[in-house]
């Protein structure tokens, strides 16, 4: 407390309130935290949109190695869900007999459109494509699978994963 002497009065400061300073010192913390928050939680929504591409390309690697154990041959389909859009949709696998030949099937809505590029005679390239915020911008998430006496399956490998 600080006490002031004026004419043998004592004048005692009791004053509880914050500066302008302090207030604004305050507001410009919080903004910071809440920018750095939100652009956060944007990278963290979009990477985990990506999980379903990268569920949907090992789903299609699995049935393609499954249906070349069978027929000695790869087996090109789709895309299905062209073009991919930001919003999710039902998509009907059964309109293209061939998608169960791979038993690839999503029972929930997608995001990313799918299909399969025989590259080679005994290679093909399994893709899911997504437009993850609907700027027209595509991410890529792509593996290889070959035969050469037995199977080879290459690395996803992704591009522009969150666009």
């Amino acid at each position: 407390m600080c006490a002031v002497k004026i004419k043998s009065f004592v004048i005692r400061s009791t004053s509880k309130a914050f500066t302008l300073i302090e207030l604004m010192l305050v507001i410009l913390m919080i903004s910071i935290l809440a920018a750095t928050a939100l652009g956060m939680y944007k990278t963290y929504i979009l990477r985990a949109k990506t999980t379903e591409a990268v569920q949907g390309v090992s789903k299609l690697t699995t049935g393609e190695v499954e249906y070349y154990s069978k027929n000695t041959t790869f087996l090109a389909v789709g895309p299905i869900n062209f073009p991919p859009v930001a919003n999710k949709r039902v998509v009907d696998f059964t309109v293209d007999p061939n998608w169960a030949h791979l038993t690839f099937n999503f029972t929930d809505p997608i995001q990313f459109s799918y299909q399969t590029t025989v590259t080679a005679t005994n290679s093909v390239d399994c893709e899911a494509q997504g437009d993850l915020n609907g700027d027209g911008i595509t991410s890529i998430f792509r593996r290889t699978v070959s035969f050469a006496s037995s199977f080879t399956v290459g690395s996803l490998y992704v591009f522009d994963e969150l666009e």
